[in-house]
């Protein structure tokens, strides 16, 4: 086989690919873009709560949510966090990114990944209750399964 017709069916397949889960989606869906901040203390543990209420309930996730429109990725990682756990910081490392589909509930996100280093006492308050059973401090060796990492970020990247 050619190269031209080698490279020919991997566009193919990849055509078709996306078209399955464009049929999938409702004509007005997006690609949303969100962030998910990684907060590892001296101890290397990351901080996770338990998500309730909405999308993915049960599950254990890291703070974040989407970026708005007109906000910088410093500043949706600012207001998720002060809308989470009640305080920010002024950096943000990047540390990639996953792309995750959702076609049963017609959803779809490219997520980027920040870190944060922090110290073993911050003060952590859960501001949303009705979203977050509660905040824990897990061993990034010792995660339960987390819903915002369904490409393992966390542990390629820590």
């Amino acid at each position: 086989m050619g190269r031209r017709n080698k490279q020919y069916k991997e566009n193919e397949k990849k055509r078709i690919r996306n078209k399955k889960i464009t049929r999938v989606m409702k004509e007005n869906q997006q690609t949303r873009v969100g962030v998910s901040i990684l907060l590892v203390n001296s101890e290397y543990e990351l901080l996770i709560g338990k998500r309730k209420g909405s999308h993915a309930s049960g599950i254990y996730a890291v703070p974040g949510g989407h970026v708005e429109y007109g906000e910088t990725y410093a500043e949706t990682c600012s207001r998720e966090l002060e809308e989470e756990i009640g305080m920010s910081f002024d950096e943000y490392k990047p540390l990639g990114f996953s792309e995750d589909f959702f076609p049963e509930e017609n959803k779809h996100y490219t997520t980027l990944y920040f870190f944060v280093q922090v110290e073993k006492n911050i003060n952590i308050i859960n501001m949303e209750p009705d979203k977050c059973e509660a905040w824990e401090w897990h061993h990034i060796s010792f995660l339960p399964e987390v819903f915002c990492d369904t490409k393992n970020q966390a542990r390629k990247l820590l």
